[in-house]
C-alpha cells in the first residue's frame, strides 16, 4: 500500500470518517464537538504538530477538515479515486468545497486504482467501493487517532463508517482477516443522519479505547 510521507518533526497523525448526509440543524453542534476533540489532542501531544487525513467527501470529511484548518491544524487530502471521477460523486456545492479544501491541504495523495480502471469506475458500484474501501484501509493504517461522526449503527457496507471504525479498533471486521492499523483511540462523535429514523440521537463524543483484533464490544 502507498507510504504517506510526513513532513519533520513527524506530526500526530488524525484519521476522519463519518456521514455524507448530516443534517442542517446539527452542523454547529457537530462542529463544537470536533473542534473540542481537536484541541484536547493538541493539548496532549506536548507541541507535536497536528495532520488531519480527510477523503474531503461531502458532510463529515469536509467538515472536520474545515474545523481543523480554523485551528490552524494542516490538512491531507486523501483521495480514493482520480479527481474527476471523485468529484461527480458529490453535489455541486460539496465539489466547490472539495476545491477549495484540496486548495488548502499541505499534501494531497490519490490512492492508485486497484484492480479497476477508470472506465470501470464510471460505470460499477463495485469498482467504486473497493476504492472507498482501500481509502478505509489507507486511513487505519497512517492514522493515530480517529475521528469517526457516526450513527452507531452496524453497517458492513465496504469504505463506510462502521467499517472504517472496525478496522481502527480491532484490526478487522467480523470474519476477516487481520488488517494493519496503527489507530490507539476512535472519537466517536454520535452524528444523526438525515436518512435516520427511530429516536433522534444526542450529539456527544464516546471515546472508544483499540481492543485487540478478535476481542468484543
Amino acid at each position: 500500500m502507498l507510504d504517506l510521507q510526513l513532513p519533520s518533526p513527524a506530526p500526530y497523525v488524525i484519521a476522519v470518517t463519518g456521514h455524507r448526509d448530516l443534517r442542517p440543524q446539527d452542523l454547529a453542534a457537530l462542529r463544537e464537538e470536533v473542534r473540542k476533540i481537536l484541541v484536547g489532542i493538541r493539548a496532549r501531544v506536548d507541541g507535536r504538530p497536528l495532520l488531519v487525513l480527510s477523503g474531503l467527501a461531502e458532510g463529515a470529511d469536509q467538515l472536520v477538515a474545515e474545523v481543523a484548518l480554523e485551528l490552524g491544524v494542516s490538512l491531507a487530502a486523501i483521495l480514493p479515486m482520480p479527481l474527476d471521477i471523485y468529484r461527480v460523486q458529490m453535489p455541486e456545492a460539496a465539489q466547490k468545497e472539495l476545491d477549495e479544501l484540496l486548495a488548502r491541504s499541505e499534501m494531497r495523495v490519490e490512492l492508485p486504482l486497484e484492480g479497476c480502471t477508470p472506465e470501470q469506475l464510471r460505470t460499477s458500484n463495485d469498482a467504486l467501493a473497493a476504492c472507498y474501501e482501500s481509502l478505509a484501509l489507507f486511513l487505519v493504517r497512517h492514522g493515530q487517532a480517529l475521528i469517526a461522526l457516526w450513527d452507531g449503527k452496524h453497517s458492513d457496507k465496504p469504505g463506510g463508517t462502521c467499517r472504517v471504525v472496525q478496522y481502527a479498533r480491532f484490526g478487522a471486521k467480523e470474519s476477516a482477516e487481520k488488517v494493519e492499523t496503527h489507530c490507539d483511540v476512535v472519537y466517536h462523535v454520535v452524528t444523526p443522519r438525515t436518512s435516520g429514523k427511530g429516536t433522534p440521537l444526542e450529539i456527544r463524543t464516546v471515546t472508544l479505547e483499540r481492543r485487540p483484533h478478535g476481542a468484543s464490544n
